[in-house]
């Protein structure tokens, strides 16, 4: 038989609501799963609800918003004069034009700055970065992003490297780590020659099978 289940209902709650909570504000219990699946496939359906009335009040405000524009342009142009509609009608259709224009310009300077970056080896996120007004804005704007990127990358690619140059210093007498290093130790010697060791170093450590060759060799 399955235990009751207890359940504070305030986390199904709608923002502003008390939930259903018992008297008190006790936890409701719950006799079993199937019964506190219920309770949550109804608030998520009343969740759904809600979001598509919202969905809908919003896209109807709008659609107002756009008769009501169309309707004080319908009267604008009842007050003008043959002349006075000529001269509106140019000046909205260079807007328009200057709209679409500005569109294409973006697009192509965007698909130019996505060369650029991927050619830099930068990261294509960049582009969002970027200012796409014109071709003097968009270059500007990609040697800046480039400059600052370079550089703290550069800032911690120093610091792996001085890091490593460290950790290699100290290799250079101990290549195999632990103890002094004899040429008995080291599988590219004659004395000690292992084709195995080797390939596993170049494999997992490619910079200490490099110094281990060089110190056989000496």
């Amino acid at each position: 038989m399955l235990k009751n289940l207890k359940m504070n209902l305030q986390l199904f709650a709608e923002p502003g609501e008390a939930g259903e909570q018992g008297e008190g504000g006790e936890q409701v219990t719950f006799a079993s799963q199937s019964e506190l699946d219920s309770l949550v496939d109804k608030r998520i359906s009343k969740a759904l609800e809600t979001a598509k009335t919202t969905w809908e009040q919003s896209t109807s405000e709008k659609i107002e918003a756009a008769k009501q524009e169309a309707a004080t342009e319908a009267v604008k142009l009842a007050e003008m004069d043959a002349e006075q509609k000529a001269k509106y009608q140019r000046e909205q259709l260079d807007v328009e034009l200057a709209k679409r224009e500005a569109e294409i310009t973006q697009r192509e300077l965007k698909a130019q700055a996505t060369v650029q970056l991927t050619e830099a080896k930068l990261p294509i996120e960049l582009l969002t970065t970027l200012d796409y007004t014109n071709a003097e804005t968009c270059k500007a704007s990609i040697d800046a992003v480039s400059a600052a990127f370079t550089k703290a990358t550069g800032s911690f690619d120093a610091a792996v490297q001085a890091e490593v140059d460290k950790r290699l210093s100290h290799s250079v007498d101990n290549p195999l780590g632990g103890g002094q290093t004899t040429r008995t130790d080291n599988p590219f010697s004659k004395e000690s020659l292992n084709l195995t060791e080797q390939g596993r170093l170049f494999q997992t450590d490619p910079e200490r099978a490099r110094l281990l060759q060089q110190q056989a060799q000496q």
